[in-house]
């Protein structure tokens, strides 16, 4: 159980762009649910930034009182292929089983 009445995590997912010179950040809405599902979020750069340097992300469970972590800080690169297939996976890592991110182009 992540909150202290037993009930699912609500999860965030704060972003962070490139480039690193002006980092756009952006976060999901909380989503309560051991499998939480955005259609909302993120951020906006430009392509030629996220191949250049990589974003960063992670996930937490937003409490009244402090916030628990469910992931470390991760990075990514993302490569022209990634771009090709809109859309990144990615495996475990702390309490997250997977995650998948759809690239949109605006």
């Amino acid at each position: 159980a992540w909150d202290g009445d037993s009930s699912a995590p609500d999860v965030k997912v704060t972003v962070v762009c490139p480039p690193t010179a002006a980092p756009v950040s952006g976060f999901t809405p909380e989503a309560q649910s051991y499998n939480p599902t955005w259609t909302s979020g993120g951020c906006v750069t430009k392509a030629s930034a996220l191949l250049a340097e990589p974003f960063t992300f992670w996930l937490t469970d937003v409490d009244v009182v402090s916030d628990d972590s469910i992931t470390a800080v991760l990075q990514y690169q993302l490569t022209e292929s990634d771009f090709a297939s809109g859309s990144l996976s990615f495996q475990p890592s702390g309490g997250m089983e997977a995650l998948t991110v759809q690239l949109q182009r605006q």
